[in-house]
């Protein structure tokens, strides 16, 4: 038996907006990061088995008017984490953002290897980077002084981040599905 379909539109209003506090909050502190379309859906379609995609930044994916704008994806099946680690994916996502508002080319391979440059905007947004010899410095952890994340207090500025974990327990981890998008031609 599915839930109400009231239910499900207060849990997805609430996803949503956790997650654009949780971007404002990153923006105040990094204002070159820029204005997303934020989306959700799966991390393992089209994926090999047993991967999951936990989200990207993707220059120029939505049209507003005469503007394109990026899009935020975050897959629903990467909410069960934690806060801390869906965390640590908005602010690798936040990394990619400044690589392309400041033009710095960050990946190559089709943007599977993350470049030293990439790791240098991640330790700026406050990750700390290890290396992987096939994606190269991908692999994130939000870097924790004291109980802050790089002087963010985690209760007051990330509190929308935990809403956003915690709802997604509620609806059993994530998994959601992607609805019709109207997105901009891909260039």
């Amino acid at each position: 038996m599915s839930a109400p379909a009231a239910t499900l539109t207060t849990i997805t209003t609430q996803l949503v907006s956790a997650f654009e506090a949780a971007w404002r909050a990153i923006q105040q502190r990094h204002p070159d990061v820029p204005e997303v379309v934020v989306t959700f859906g799966s991390g393992t379609l089209g994926m090999k088995a047993g991967q999951t995609r936990l989200g990207h930044f993707a220059a120029a994916r939505w049209q507003h008017g005469e503007k394109q704008l990026p899009e935020l994806f975050i897959s629903g099946e990467g909410l069960q984490r934690g806060a801390l680690e869906v965390l640590g994916t908005l602010l690798h996502e936040a990394a990619h953002g400044l690589a392309h508002v400041r033009e710095i080319k960050d990946t190559s391979r089709q943007g599977r290897y993350h470049n030293a440059k990439f790791k240098a905007l991640g330790e700026e947004v406050g990750l700390t980077l290890a290396e992987d010899k096939t994606i190269g410095w991908s692999l994130t952890t939000v870097l924790m002084i004291g109980g802050a994340v790089r002087g963010v207090s985690m209760v007051r500025d990330w509190t929308s981040a935990s809403s956003a974990a915690a709802i997604s327990a509620e609806v059993g981890g994530g998994g959601a599905r992607p609805g019709s998008v109207s997105r901009a031609p891909s260039s």
